[in-house]
């Protein structure tokens, strides 16, 4: 382990699950421009030694990508984000001033960086800030308070900190957590440098700050792929009819090895279509006892995780539902919540409708039922 005593160390956290970053994995490790959000992020650091706080279940992907810098070193992180600070703090046990910065803010500067650290050896502490610009509201049971927004700012980080005063701090703190280090640091010492940063410094946190990095990363391309599938069953007496993962009131249902939910089946196979695999029938083949009467939402379930480890993200999908019978007008917005809820996605991004036969062929004869489905998805890397 390195001795970092009378060194400035910049401890970057990377131990957050980032779940409405809406990717299915730690969003510090999404590509675009070829590299790592977190890549992007340590090669901003060049000019100091970087102490890495990685997710335990995560540490050997990110310590992959730390052995590319001579200048990074890696620890596991906490449950917490104040946790994840605390063992990252004890792992450089000593040094003269601490970087705190997320790891998901890749556009800081080098310039930022040094101006913090410049105010932090005068004051013991440095935040980075910008103005707030939106008006900005207290709501409570009663009424509503409204802020000076001219007195109000939004931090940011780089923070810094002389590392004894920081662990002083901590300590005084005592058990909890919290999302800003400051807070901690002026609630014991009540002083802080303050250092205008810039809102190109932006925290990556939803899917729109996601699509926004790479588009920075990319000249603001996007790889878009439409993904078209189609089921069809017959009805048969003693089966519960599933569509869309939930049940429909019916004497009748469908015909099939699984529960025979097609409008899950044709979406799922839109999903494969698009990513470039092949169909539900070579993954759950019918012939395979294991995926007897396995349900619509088990398979639209490991669908989804397929499309995730290829790093495709749903955009919307388009149903249509031909059948004679039942009527589907009213099962149509639980089918949509439903699917919603499967995909990830909002019930917005999903579109179900219905049509007869006019009396025409098997479905037409009320003998069966088919669906037409078509995916758009967003390649994210």
């Amino acid at each position: 382990m390195t001795d970092y005593t009378n060194r400035t160390v910049a401890l970057i956290l990377g131990a957050g699950s980032g779940s409405r970053a809406e990717l299915g994995y730690n969003k510090l490790l999404y590509e675009a421009g070829g590299k790592t959000v977190i890549e992007y992020t340590l090669e901003k650091f060049s000019a100091y030694p970087v102490v890495l706080v990685a997710a335990p279940a995560e540490i050997q992907q990110f310590a992959i990508i730390a052995a590319r810098y001579k200048n990074v070193e890696i620890t596991e992180g906490g449950g917490q984000r104040s946790e994840s600070v605390r063992r990252g703090l004890k792992y450089i046990k000593s040094c003269d001033m601490v970087i705190i910065h997320d790891g998901a803010r890749p556009n800081v500067t080098p310039e930022i960086i040094a101006q913090a650290v410049d105010a932090a050896g005068s004051q013991g502490g440095a935040v980075v800030y910008v103005p707030c610009t939106d008006t900005v509201k207290e709501i409570l049971p009663d009424r509503a308070n409204t802020f000076d927004r001219g007195r109000l700012i939004q931090a940011q980080t780089p923070q810094v900190f002389d590392y004894g005063m920081i662990c002083e701090a901590l300590l005084t703190a005592g058990a909890g957590d919290y999302s800003d280090d400051s807070q901690i640091f002026e609630a014991c010492f009540h002083k802080c440098a303050y250092i205008t940063g810039s809102t190109a410094n932006y925290k990556i946190t939803t899917m729109a700050d996601i699509k926004r990095f790479t588009a920075e990363h990319t000249g603001g391309y996007e790889i878009l792929r439409i993904g078209n599938g189609y089921d069809i069953h017959r009805f048969a007496l003693g089966r519960k009819l599933m569509l869309g993962g939930i049940e429909i009131p019916h004497y009748e249902g469908l015909t099939g090895h699984s529960d025979a939910d097609a409008v899950i089946h044709a979406l799922a196979d839109s999903l494969l279509s698009a990513i470039g695999e092949r169909d539900i029938g070579y993954y759950f083949p019918s012939a395979d006892p294991q995926y007897a009467d396995i349900s619509g939402a088990e398979i639209l379930a490991r669908v989804m995780k397929l499309v995730r480890t290829r790093k495709f993200k749903v955009d919307n999908v388009s149903i249509v539902i031909i059948t004679e019978r039942p009527r589907m007008s009213e099962h149509i917005l639980p089918m949509k919540r439903s699917l919603a809820g499967l995909l990830g996605i909002d019930g917005d991004s999903v579109g179900v409708t219905a049509k007869t036969n006019e009396g025409v062929d098997t479905i037409g004869d009320q003998k069966a039922l088919a669906v037409h489905a078509v995916s758009l998805l967003t390649k994210l890397n």
